[in-house]
């Protein structure tokens, strides 16, 4: 039998252990030593299904390849164990702990990039990937990817971090979880946490224990648990949320982050939180990239108070923006217009408005000139018309009736009474006139020197449309 390096895989472990009762003891053995697969050749990117690979010799840079499925070969010995410093080690297959205390990923050296395309799956008891810190065996992961499964065994989590991860980035696609505990338990230092993909526990998906930190969450994602998505008990600097409006809220427990920034894609696209006994005080802001409008956003926090709140007012990308306590500890964000997009409105308008009082004066300079004239031994007359008036400003023109009425007085003095009225207009495209009030004047001729005087009833009633897009409700 020792002399056997085929693996028969028509048995698995688990049907031996249902068939032991029933067998002889001696036949039990050669069943399991049967079933085992090869033990993987050391230091080496395995070809075919083996048990327990181990890279103690640096910079191998192994891979597992798509349909190879590497397991636990004994208690406590993980489907994969790095001991030695590695530049990258990628999984496109399958790393599975077998049996009592095996995980699918053991780190306890450093690694440059781990890149898993397939699945890491751990045994009852342990962690999918477990960054180890433990006497001398220190692990550790500059950049760690996921666009698959890591799947955390019975009463631990998908991935166990002891010592520091610089970048955790879960891929669209990707999925982190346990069906009991928490997706990532973080007991040292995490840099970065890139989220676009699912991170789901039973109790929670990130777990930042009592001392651990974490330096920055961009969740654009999934974070969920049974409790809550993210329980911090250590340090979290800054939160980047977007997971809310299209999906459940983002929950929340423990000490608030230091900085909490709502990821904005649209009015139906936006970032909630919903807090569950926590406690310090946070930053709100608006994510960098997020794309806004005025408008309200509902609920973007719930479960929080206003002692939580460092600010409730700011500014994002020229736009104002106020956190309003709507009703208990629920805040809305109301989005104001933009500074920039009201100051240039502000200069067209004021352009446009310059250009309908050039109209008007041009209008009332040709009311100046009204008259009647009166014919010899005639006390009164009257007369009517109508008038075009245009400025050398583009898109600017008015047209109106009139009515002129003069009385002879003496023969040197005559008085005349004017009225005009203008009927059609256009200032410009911003600007819309409402024609109320005529203008009313009245002039007087004495030894042919003319005096005139005008005025205007009440002011020009002018409207300035402004469009807005406002979020959806």
């Amino acid at each position: 039998m020792a002399s056997t390096t085929v693996a028969v895989e028509t048995l698995s472990r688990r049907w031996i252990s249902r068939l032991a009762g029933s067998l002889p003891l001696a036949l039990i053995g050669c069943l399991a030593m049967s079933a085992r697969a090869a033990t993987c050749t050391a230091d080496s990117s395995p070809v075919a299904n083996c048990d327990s690979l181990s890279l103690a010799t640096q910079y191998i840079n192994a891979n597992v390849s798509s349909g190879v499925t590497v397991t636990s070969s004994g208690t406590n010995t993980p489907a994969v164990k790095i001991t030695a410093e590695q530049n990258s080690f990628s999984n496109s297959g399958t790393l599975e702990g077998t049996t009592s205390g095996a995980q699918g990923l053991r780190l306890n050296a450093a690694v440059g990039t781990v890149t898993n395309s397939g699945v890491i799956q751990a045994y009852s008891g342990s962690a999918g990937i477990l960054v180890n810190n433990s006497g001398s065996n220190i692990g550790s992961v500059t950049t760690l990817i996921n666009s698959s499964g890591i799947v955390g065994g019975l009463g631990n989590s998908g991935i166990r971090n002891l010592n520091t991860i610089t970048t955790l980035t879960n891929q669209p696609g990707g999925s982190i979880s346990s069906s009991d505990s928490q997706a990532l338990y973080n007991g040292g230092t995490i840099t970065t946490i890139d989220n676009a993909g699912t991170m789901s526990g039973a109790t929670y998906g990130i777990n930042n224990t009592s001392g651990a930190t974490i330096i920055t969450i961009t969740n654009q994602g999934t974070l969920s648990g049974d409790t809550s998505g993210i329980f911090n008990a250590g340090t979290l600097t800054t939160l980047n949320n977007l997971q809310g409006k299209s999906g459940s809220a983002l929950t929340y427990s423990g000490v608030l982050p230091t900085n909490y920034n709502i990821i904005i894609n649209s009015g139906s696209s936006f970032g909630m939180l919903q807090a569950n006994t926590v406690s310090g005080t946070m930053t709100f802001d608006i994510y960098t990239g997020s794309t806004v409008a005025a408008g309200t956003y509902r609920s973007v926090l719930s479960g929080i108070s206003a002692s939580n709140l460092t600010a409730t007012s700011g500014t994002y990308s020229s736009y104002p923006w106020v956190l309003n306590n709507r009703t208990g500890s629920i805040w809305d964000l109301i989005i104001g217009l933009s500074v920039t997009d009201t100051q240039n409105s502000l200069t067209t308008t004021a352009n446009e408005i310059s250009n309908m009082l050039a109209l008007k004066s041009s209008a009332l300079a040709i009311g100046l000139q009204y008259d009647c004239p009166i014919a010899s031994g005639k006390r009164l007359c009257i007369s009517s018309g109508i008038r075009s008036t245009t400025t050398n400003v583009d898109q600017v023109y008015d047209a109106g009736g009139l009515i002129v009425m003069a009385f002879r007085t003496s023969t040197r003095t005559r008085l005349g009474l004017f009225a005009d009225r203008s009927f059609y207009g256009k200032v410009g495209s911003g600007i819309s006139v409402g024609y109320y009030n005529p203008l009313v004047g009245i002039f007087t001729d004495w030894k042919k020197i003319r005096q005139v005087q005008a005025w205007r009833s009440n002011s020009l009633p002018a409207t300035k449309k402004i469009p807005l897009t406002l979020p959806a409700r």
